[in-house]
């Protein structure tokens, strides 16, 4: 990038695109998978802070939740530039139900105070080994009301043996974005991997106007070109032809996600059970 572009990048006001971690930090999640997730979150923020530098469209913030016996907000939303990475510790049971619950609480939070033109979809990345009773599937219902979820990236990273997807699937509606972690290598590998690319599609713009979803649009320094009949930004539905293009998009965000993945991710499934790590 050179000079000019940098400062005409920063005399524009830039629309803000958060990404949220959601990380079970329950018992069994201690030792090397906290540890796995720790060092991946290390490597994975200067990664994201590249694409928020170079990006003249779309500045990236980035928030994370755990939850154990509660949830708690590690780091609220907050710019990339700015962000270092915790150090997260594990222990506790897994309280799925309170993870929801904070995070519609943060949503209509920034609902309330963010206007549509002057942000993108944001995308949602949740980390589990474990399960969670059904409590969590009212509040998960409510979660889907709330235009800021219903219209965002969704991905879930399932680690180990024992996980249950359906939670997962519940939280994605999207079998194909549900990944599954048998080896500490492949799990920091999935996070690195899904937090770039789900950034890099959220964040892409195009003009606001009734347009077909293979209409190429104008695309962020940070854009490939598989990536560029995908793009669009969060604006809110005022009609219903508006809103049934809206709903195409966001689905075509969503199926560009797991197609660019799985391009770039083995099926785990072809993995010698004897290298897993647990």
């Amino acid at each position: 990038m050179g000079i000019y572009d940098s400062i005409l990048m920063k005399a524009v006001t830039r629309r803000t695109m958060t990404i949220y971690f959601l990380i079970d930090i329950s018992w069994s999640m201690r030792g090397y998978k906290i540890d796995a997730v720790n060092q991946a979150l290390a490597e994975t923020i200067p990664m994201l802070q590249v694409i928020s530098e170079e990006n003249a469209d779309a500045e990236i913030m980035a928030a994370i939740l755990t939850y154990g016996t509660t949830a708690e907000w590690v780091k609220e939303p907050s710019s990339i530039m700015g962000f270092i990475s915790p150090t997260i510790y594990a222990g506790g049971q897994t309280n799925f139900k309170d993870a929801c619950i904070k995070l519609k609480e943060m949503l209509l939070r920034q609902e309330a105070k963010t206007t549509g033109a002057g942000s993108y979809a944001p995308v949602f990345i949740l980390m589990a080994d474990g399960g969670s009773t059904n409590a969590h599937k009212t509040v998960l219902r409510d979660l889907w009301h709330i235009k800021w979820f219903k219209h965002g990236i969704k991905a879930a990273i399932a680690i180990g043996n024992d996980v249950h997807f359906d939670m997962l699937e519940d939280f994605t509606k999207d079998p194909d974005t549900v990944f599954r972690a048998h080896s500490i290598k492949r799990l920091k590998d999935l996070i690195k991997l899904i937090s770039v690319k789900s950034s890099q599609i959220a964040s892409q713009s195009s003009a606001v106007q009734s347009r077909s979803r293979n209409t190429t649009s104008q695309t962020s320094t940070t854009s490939t070109a598989v990536e560029k009949q995908f793009n669009t930004a969060f604006t809110p539905q005022t009609a219903a032809s508006n809103a049934t293009q809206e709903i195409d998009r966001v689905y075509s965000k969503q199926e560009e996600l797991a197609k660019t993945l799985k391009l770039f991710t083995a099926a785990e499934d072809e993995d010698s059970p004897e290298n897993w790590d647990w």
